[in-house]
């Protein structure tokens, strides 16, 4: 048997959380096709990171000294995000104005930090103004870190698969009502559509 959950995690750019000094060792830009090397560096799969840049998905990268030091992923809505569907079971509907943050990574100090700086503005670029993302529940760290810069927990998503089957439960639930019944997806957190995933 295998369980994965997940915690669902909102903020619009006017609760992110602002900075009044940033480290000058790094640069911040969204990548383009001519970046792939550095792309590469952080993320390994050539493949992946080119299936991601053509469907639309934008990756925001920190620099210094002609290294990539971080990096997450961006798919801007109206879009539907299902890249983990097999792990969650789930796929989930973004809607426009809004960005799903995904395969976030920081190699070096401070660079995840300067990254998350200039999210808010990254975000006006796209014509964005609020983030959905998910958490697997065990990383601490992760969901510390995302609710010391203003994220708030808006549900959680599980499935269940049993045996080669792979019969698969995927459901949610909002975070106010934890006490409550878990529902069976499809459903709707904050604006935010949840899916089966496709088999």
């Amino acid at each position: 048997m295998h369980v994965s959950a997940v915690e669902l995690l909102h903020v619009t750019t006017a609760e992110h959380k602002r900075f009044r000094r940033l480290p000058r060792t790094y640069e911040v830009w969204l990548a383009e096709q001519d970046d792939l090397d550095m792309l590469l560096s952080l993320f390994g799969s050539r493949e992946q990171i080119v299936a991601r840049l053509e469907r639309g998905d934008r990756c925001l990268i920190a620099t210094a000294d002609g290294e990539a030091c971080a990096g997450v992923w961006l798919a801007v809505g109206p879009t539907t995000y299902a890249e983990d569907a097999d792990e969650t079971g789930c796929a989930f509907r973004v809607p426009g104005g809004t960005v799903w943050s995904f395969d976030g990574r920081g190699v070096r100090m401070g660079a995840w930090g300067c990254l998350m700086a200039h999210l808010p503005l990254t975000l006006a670029m796209l014509g964005a103004d609020e983030v959905y993302t998910a958490i697997d529940l065990g990383n601490h760290l992760s969901r510390d870190s995302h609710l010391s810069l203003g994220y708030r927990p808006i549900g959680r998503a599980a499935c269940i698969r049993l045996g080669r089957c792979s019969w698969r439960r995927c459901s949610w639930r909002r975070c106010r009502s934890a006490d409550g019944p878990w529902q069976r997806v499809p459903g709707q957190l904050a604006g935010l559509g949840v899916l089966p995933a496709e088999r």
